[in-house]
Formats: structure tokens, C-alpha cells, sequence
């Protein structure tokens, strides 16, 4: 997202439900199955407001890590 700055982010379900995000990307910490859902944001400054398409998390279960990653050379 570009536009004359300063920019305000505010994040959401798409059921509506702000998330205390106010930043530029989606950072989900501990993603569960109830983190699964629709998100958008919406992007202001002294112009106006534009809000994103709403994208979608599947959460298929929880994640290990089976090997380790490698140095690269």
C-alpha cells in the first residue's frame, strides 16, 4: 500500500472484529483452527480510506518442524 503518509492500518475478521495490528502486514503469532477466516484491512491517511480485499486463512492443523533447516554455504 503506498499514499501520502502518515498511513493508519487497522485489521479485521471479515465478521467485522478489529485485531490490534496497526501495522502494514498480518503477524498472527500462534495460529489456531479459530484463527481460520476471512481478513481485510483498512488503510487511511488525510485523503480518505481504502480498505483491501478480504483474504482467506485455512488452518489444516498444527505445524512441526521435521528437520532442521541448513546453513547455506
Amino acid at each position: 500500500m503506498s499514499g501520502t503518509p502518515p498511513l493508519g492500518y487497522q485489521w479485521f475478521k471479515a465478521d467485522g472484529t478489529p485485531i490490534l495490528m496497526p501495522r502494514p502486514d498480518l503477524q498472527l503469532p500462534s495460529v489456531t483452527p479459530t484463527d481460520a477466516g476471512g481478513y481485510y484491512v483498512v488503510v487511511t491517511n488525510m485523503a480518505g480510506t481504502a480498505t483491501s480485499l478480504t483474504v482467506t486463512l485455512t488452518v489444516t492443523g498444527a505445524l512441526s518442524i521435521t528437520t532442521q533447516p541448513q546453513t547455506s554455504p
